[in-house]
């Protein structure tokens, strides 16, 4: 771009499930998935279950031409209005539904942004107004005059809706960074869960000029916070058979807490994997959630071994049916080769059900 300098905004990236809403005269009309990015599901009902989220906007003329100036609108636009955000959990309301859950006998949840996903994704919308979910907008795609980023933000507040706080008008990127570093600070002490900083590009004008590649704007990159890592024991490797009859290796270890969520499990995916790790059984290893929701193991600290660890092979039959396993040519997959094997049977009607 030939400009000597840019201006930033720097917020929060809230660990939820975005939405889409949009308002007719005012009136909250259609909330829809994020999907593929054209297409989204129509969540509605579920959505005016939160109360974060408002029916009718707020309309101030007053309040609207003291952000925009002269560019504001003179009167509620008949256009439809539309503005995104994110449904999330937060850290307190997660805790009260794994509670409940452990009292009912349940199963309780990994992290809060599957349970805000499912929740608004239910057929029953008195799942989700029971799940007390919450929202925070972060972007206004109607033009109300606003000609910086951080001119939605406070436009987005005019109009009734709660945005993510603290943010950053930044000058430099160092100013940025300096943002992200105070926010990796105080990350723990939020009353609900992030997974990084997004820095845009102020101006929406020159925002617009740098254009897309793919699904990812060029005027904007999400600072990712590193993923939280703990030690723990190995202390046994089980066989899980899949759908297709894939035999896959899972690590079950010492109970252990990542981010708030307490861990036992983390898919070693194949023997490939167990042989680049050099893990064996009785091994204590460094795990992390990956992209803070999936249970990985980075490494093994070989130093901590103990004289009684052993070494894991693949089964050479079924774990479930007992037939032959055979590693897949050119793959570093193993297969049951039993066709009718009862664990594929219900596995598949697991899926089917799950579509």
């Amino acid at each position: 771009l030939p400009v000597t300098s840019l201006e930033y905004f720097a917020e929060l990236k809230v660990d939820g499930f975005a939405v889409s809403l949009i308002y007719e005269k005012g009136i909250l009309k259609t909330g829809a998935t994020r999907g593929d990015g054209r297409v989204g599901e129509d969540v509605t009902q579920n959505l005016k279950t939160i109360r974060a989220m408002p029916l009718r906007l707020r309309w101030s003329e007053k309040e609207i031409e003291k952000i925009v100036g002269t560019n504001a609108p003179k009167d509620l636009p008949s256009v439809r209005i539309e503005v995104r955000g994110e449904v999330f959990m937060s850290k307190k309301a997660f805790a009260k539904v794994n509670r409940e859950q452990e009292k009912n006998g349940g199963v309780t949840y990994a992290n809060p942004r599957n349970v805000a996903a499912g929740s608004i994704r239910q057929l029953d919308p008195a799942v989700a107004a029971s799940r007390d979910l919450d929202f925070m907008a972060y972007d206004l795609v109607t033009d109300l005059g606003q000609k910086y980023h951080s001119q939605k933000h406070e436009l987005l507040a005019s109009l009734g809706f709660k945005t993510v706080r603290p943010d950053a008008r930044a000058k430099t990127l160092d100013e940025v960074i300096q943002f992200r570093e105070h926010v990796g600070k105080i990350r723990e002490k939020l009353a609900f869960g992030i997974d990084g900083v997004v820095a845009s590009v102020n101006d929406n004008e020159t925002f617009q000029r740098l254009g897309v590649v793919g699904k990812a704007p060029r005027g904007a990159v999400a600072f990712k916070f590193p993923a939280k890592q703990v030690t723990t024991v190995v202390e046994d490797i089980i066989v899980q058979v899949g759908r297709t009859g894939i035999l896959t290796p899972v690590a079950v270890f010492r109970p252990v807490e990542v981010g708030g969520v307490t861990v036992s499990r983390a898919t070693l995916h194949n023997e490939d994997e167990i042989e680049r790790l050099g893990l064996k059984i009785g091994d204590t290893v460094v795990i992390q959630r990956a992209g803070d929701v999936i249970p990985d193991i980075v490494r093994v600290l070989p130093k901590l071994r103990p004289r009684r660890a052993r070494a894991f092979r693949m089964p050479r039959a079924c774990p479930i049916c007992g037939s032959r396993v055979v590693r897949v040519p050119g793959e570093a997959a193993h297969r049951c080769t039993n066709k009718n094997c009862v664990a594929l049977e219900i596995q598949r009607i697991e899926h089917f059900a799950s579509r």
